[in-house]
């Protein structure tokens, strides 16, 4: 059989199609190979042979291809095909490169849909107050700052002494927010507050007034009972809290009474019994009694040392709701007087309508508290200032007018304009 035949022509084509070809491939296949690839310039001779070679004639007026070289790329394998278009696109120009940051770097949590720029300084928030349900609490020491800020830098509203008892009402990072006896709030450092009855030391000896009277395990009526007392039992005194005395037995037992229930006064001794002789005309006399009692009458026991806690105070700046030496209020030296003779008295002037035994003018004595209205034009008719009369006709209290404590004429003050008596109380001693 005879072998098919090319003709000429046929062969001339061929040819013309392996060159074609091969121009085509050897670019596409020197690039992932890493080699050189070059194109000959428009006009050029290589161009104008190669042209002629294909029978067509070199067009000199053909504009220059803008050259793009993909190695000016940054790519990786494991960039996603719109990665790498974004890419292209952003060296071309047609795009700002800008646009391929992780949106994500700027993405908010309250909003994933917006791209907001990152603050340039970022502001840490305050810490919240927490409300809480109102609960007591004590003050560890004395001349604690109550302030109008939780911070040391916030103005002082007054201060606050050891074992006063205050309303917690709100609580934040090293403060709490307290309600004062006189129903202002402010705020108080963390580190001056127990949650726990606090005592100051004390170091003297009680007498018990009444028979039946608890001895508590702990400062509380729910608490415990250790055993029951009877009138005229000698204690130690070793603490004084919120109305209640922290004693030592004769046995050394430790524990709890209602300060109510104490004084400082020993028992009267028993009378005697009367013998049975009456042969001289001296047994016929009535046995001697105690005088009794009047204003004139130096104060003794507990109501001695209010008396003398009250005095130490003469010449002390007024200081808005405090009770220490560094400033008191009117029921500030009340409170300061009483408490440091081992008494709980109310911190304000107020409570005093109802607080001891009402006596009456006529029948005052030493250590009695004297409540007073000094705004009686108002039309509201309350306690709004309070004084300790000492005897002899003299009052002791806080003036506000004067900024200072100071002894005063009791009579005389009653008898301003702008004063009015509403009650005096006598507390138990």
């Amino acid at each position: 059989m005879q072998k098919p035949r090319l003709s000429s022509q046929k062969t001339k084509t061929l040819i013309a199609s392996v060159a074609m070809a091969a121009l085509v491939a050897i670019p596409v296949l020197a690039q992932p190979l890493g080699l050189a690839t070059t194109y000959p310039d428009p006009g050029s001779e290589t161009m104008n042979e190669q042209s002629a070679f294909f029978g067509q004639e070199s067009d000199n007026s053909l504009a220059p291809v803008e050259n793009f070289d993909s190695m000016d790329i940054e790519m990786n394998r494991s960039m996603s095909p719109e990665e790498v278009e974004a890419a292209i696109l952003a060296a071309n120009g047609e795009i700002d490169a800008n646009d391929l940051i992780d949106d994500e770097d700027y993405l908010t949590e309250t909003d994933p849909g917006t791209i907001e720029p990152a603050p340039a300084e970022a502001v840490e928030p305050a810490d919240p107050i927490t409300e809480v349900a109102a609960h007591t609490v004590y003050i560890t020491k004395n001349g604690v700052n109550y302030r109008a800020e939780p911070n040391t830098e916030s103005d002082i509203l007054g201060r606050f002494d050891m074992a006063d008892k205050l309303t917690v009402t709100g609580e934040m990072p090293g403060w709490k927010r307290v309600k004062s006896p006189d129903g202002r709030e402010g705020y108080v450092a963390e580190e001056f507050i127990s949650k726990s009855m606090v005592f100051i030391p004390q170091n003297d000896t009680v007498y018990l007034t009444k028979s039946g009277v608890n001895l508590r395990q702990d400062a509380s009526t729910s608490s415990a009972s250790l055993g029951m007392l009877s009138a005229g039992t000698k204690l130690t005194r070793t603490g004084t809290g919120d109305n209640w005395t922290r004693v030592k037995t004769s046995s050394g037992k430790t524990g709890y009474v209602a300060t109510y229930f104490l004084t400082t006064a020993a028992p009267a001794e028993p009378t005697p019994r009367p013998t049975s002789k009456t042969t001289t005309s001296t047994a016929s006399k009535p046995t001697a009694t105690a005088p009794k009692a009047t204003e004139s009458s130096a104060p003794s026991g507990t109501i001695a040392k209010v008396i003398s806690n009250a005095k130490s105070l003469l010449g002390v700046r007024y200081v808005y709701g405090s009770a220490s030496k560094s400033g008191v209020d009117c029921s500030g030296l009340i409170y300061y007087a009483y408490r440091n003779a081992g008494i709980s008295v109310p911190r304000t002037s107020r409570d005093y309508s109802s607080f001891g035994t009402k006596v009456s003018l006529s029948n005052i004595k030493a250590g009695d508290v004297v409540a007073m209205d000094t705004r009686p034009r108002d039309g509201k008719t309350m306690i709004t200032h309070v004084g300790l009369y000492i005897g002899g006709g003299q009052m002791i209290h806080a003036s506000s007018s004067l900024g200072r404590v100071v002894t005063t004429s009791l009579n005389r003050y009653l008898g301003y304009a702008s004063v009015k008596l509403i009650t005096i109380r006598r507390i138990r001693g």
